[in-house]
């Protein structure tokens, strides 16, 4: 393997660890709060249901689970390069599916109405939350791997990283 392959093997090999800290945090969060009960469901004549609607942490983890899977293919379909630049779109994708979970979860409990007129600003926030967390682990993410590169631990065979092409 040349010291090119084993380079770009090293980044590899640095986004999925990277990437999967997220998943270990959200994971572990969520079996430290799966102690927590669920509320009863009051049915019409005088039946009980258990709720299933998984705290905050869980459908975090569930949303951000499928944005790992979407990024893990992306990450060996797609070129170093590309993959920067996808890396950038991760925070929206994890908006958007852990956005759409929550209302799938809400229309199948039949609160939309209700649900949006209690907490309107608490969507708001929570969606402005996701994202700047978000961004700021892609942040975290970036800033060492610039240093990496630039201490040339990285060596992608790419000629915008590549000190020969430099006049």
């Amino acid at each position: 393997m040349s010291g090119e392959e084993k380079g770009s093997t090293r980044l590899h090999v640095f986004y999925r660890v990277a990437l999967l800290l997220p998943f270990f945090g959200l994971a572990l969060a969520g079996a430290l709060q799966s102690g927590a009960a669920a509320p009863d469901l009051a049915l019409p004549h005088g039946g009980r249901s258990l709720a299933f609607y998984p705290p905050f942490v869980m459908r975090g983890l569930i949303a951000y689970g499928a944005v790992l899977v979407w990024l893990y293919r992306q990450l060996h379909r797609r070129s170093l390069r590309e993959f920067d630049t996808l890396l950038w779109q991760a925070p929206i994708a994890y908006t958007g599916v852990s956005t759409v979970l929550l209302w799938v979860l809400v229309l199948a409990h039949g609160q939309a109405a209700g649900f949006v007129s209690e907490h309107s600003g608490w969507i708001g926030s929570h969606l402005a939350i996701h994202l700047v967390v978000g961004y700021g682990y892609v942040g975290l993410i970036v800033w060492p791997r610039n240093i990496l590169r630039a201490s040339g631990y990285f060596n992608e065979r790419q000629a915008a990283f590549s000190t020969e092409n430099r006049s």
